[in-house]
């Protein structure tokens, strides 16, 4: 997998995202026995400490609640505030797979959010250039999540045409939040080939979450409209599960992820046993090589998949 499909990578997908946004508005888990690889939350802290003093962040804080640790130079409010939301998501998220007969594992050690006060502190911690319209991004190799707020200084994220901050700052902390979810219960490995159509196909079938509206698996009709605008071409299923770089050319990425949120959705609303026979199979996948054997093998045809998706998505529309 490249390491940084997750991570650093996604300045393209805050791009998409938000750019998505002002257009639209102005499983098969582990096996018994697996556990995602241990991460220390004390060095973490330490580690996110060190990396803080390094670029300059001050007034470092810390809260907790049962199954995070945030830290960060946020404000204590919205510091609590994010991890509270991260606890009632995690709450959703597990009550939906365990009705969907898919179990998640919830770590016993507590999951890492670090929890910026604005942009300029996103860009000190981060330590490379910040997108305009990024807003943060989940760390795949430390397994921390980092988010700013977008109230903060430095300002939001560029192109939002005045959409609310808060909603925009619980818009990207669920999406990211999912990401870290997904490979901290098992349901996706850190060290494995995974296809950015898994992993962000799992993200937008989450994001619309709120917490007035605590559903996981929404229909994401903001994605959908993506692919009736003028231009849009559509993704082969093959193509989608084997090449990443859909996920990163310009030219492609809105149908990208639009396409990976139909793909999810289709599979979890009427093929979950066979979603979990391929999520199975990939998990334990180091290298690209398998990606269109295990997605026949698991999905069966994917001309047919292919076939289907275009039918829901035009039933939806």
């Amino acid at each position: 997998m490249n390491r940084n499909a997750v991570a650093g990578g996604v300045t393209g997908e805050f791009m998409t995202r938000r750019r998505w946004l002002t257009s639209t508005l102005g499983l098969g888990l582990a096996s018994v026995g697996w556990r995602v690889r241990a991460v220390d939350v004390t060095a973490t802290e330490e580690s996110v400490r060190r990396r803080a003093a390094k670029v300059g962040l001050r007034a470092i804080g810390t809260s907790q609640t049962e199954h995070y640790l945030a830290i960060g130079d946020g404000p204590e409010s919205f510091r609590e505030e994010a991890i509270g939301l991260c606890e009632k998501l995690l709450a959703s998220y597990q009550k939906y797979f365990k009705g969907k007969n898919i179990e998640v594992e919830i770590p016993a050690r507590r999951m890492t959010v670090v929890v910026l006060a604005g942009r300029a502190s996103y860009a000190a911690f981060k330590g490379e250039k910040v997108g305009a319209e990024e807003s943060g991004f989940y760390d795949i190799d430390e397994d921390r999540l980092v988010i700013f707020d977008a109230r903060g200084a430095g300002g939001a994220p560029g192109g939002l045409d005045g959409a609310n901050s808060r909603f925009l700052n619980t818009f990207s902390l669920v999406h990211e939040a999912i990401h870290q979810l997904t490979f901290d219960t098992g349901m996706l490995s850190r060290t494995a080939d995974v296809p950015l159509a898994v992993s962000e196909g799992l993200a937008t079938y989450c994001e619309l979450w709120q917490k007035k509206n605590p559903v996981i698996g929404q229909l994401n009709r903001f994605r959908l409209q993506v692919l009736r605008q003028p231009g849009t071409e559509w993704l082969p299923v093959a193509k989608l599960v084997t090449d990443d770089a859909v996920f990163r050319d310009a030219a492609t990425v809105q149908a990208a992820y639009a396409e990976a949120w139909l793909l999810v959705h289709v599979l979890l609303k009427t093929r979950t046993a066979k979603f979990r026979a391929y999520l199975d199979l990939i998990r334990t996948r180091t290298d690209e090589k398998h990606r269109a054997d295990d997605a026949a093998r698991a999905l069966g045809d994917l001309e047919r998949l292919d076939r289907d998706l275009k039918k829901t998505a035009s039933s939806l529309l």
